[in-house]
């Protein structure tokens, strides 16, 4: 009796080893939309795919797509499944975690084997967004400056993740927007990182 085929044995190792790499780029502070941009853009020509689109729901969090393809509607409410799904249309719709959601148009007719590289994709875009959105409930840092730092540059991620505009994260945070600008600034968080500027 065989044993099933691993991720690697299904993708083949030069695309595994491509894509396992790709989480080094957790944990460097990169706001969440970048990190899941710079992911997608990394394994397009591991697919190959025509276009990749991560949807939070029904929003579109990151793409990588040539100019002028159209956005595919948001994958519907998708089983929690380890294998991505061929749908009639040709599109690849695999879970990523309960609200997020991968599509991919893959070149030409999507095939098992494309099946089975989404597939991977999908858990390694859902280990990424996890481990940035849920810090480790120990700090891995014994320097007390370096970790005050990572927690800072954490709270104010979400402050402004969770808020639609700096002066309603300000407002809710309980400080004035000036100073959420210079602890912005401290932190090495661009200003455009917040949604409405």
């Amino acid at each position: 009796m065989n044993p099933l085929p691993g991720d690697e044995d299904s993708v083949g190792s030069t695309v595994y080893e491509g894509l396992v790499r790709l989480t080094f780029l957790c944990g460097r502070g990169l706001p969440l939309p970048e990190l899941m941009q710079r992911f997608l853009v990394a394994m397009q020509p591991h697919v190959p795919a025509d276009g990749l689109w991560l949807f939070d729901h029904d929003q579109l969090v990151a793409h990588c797509t040539p100019t002028g393809l159209p956005v595919p509607p948001p994958p519907p409410a998708l089983p929690a499944n380890l294998a991505a799904m061929i749908g009639a249309d040709g599109l690849v719709r695999a879970h990523v975690l309960p609200h997020l959601g991968l599509v991919v148009r893959a070149q030409g007719e999507a095939t098992p084997r494309t099946r089975d590289v989404v597939t991977l994709q999908a858990r390694l875009l859902a280990m990424a967004w996890y481990s940035e959105t849920r810090p480790d409930p120990e700090l891995t840092q014994d320097d007390y400056q370096t970790a005050k730092k990572v927690f800072k540059q954490r709270w104010l991620r979400a402050l402004l993740t969770r808020h639609p505009s700096p002066s309603a994260a300000a407002q809710s945070a309980g400080i004035s927007r000036a100073s959420l600008y210079a602890q912005m600034e401290k932190a090495g968080i661009r200003r455009d990182a917040s949604r409405n500027g």
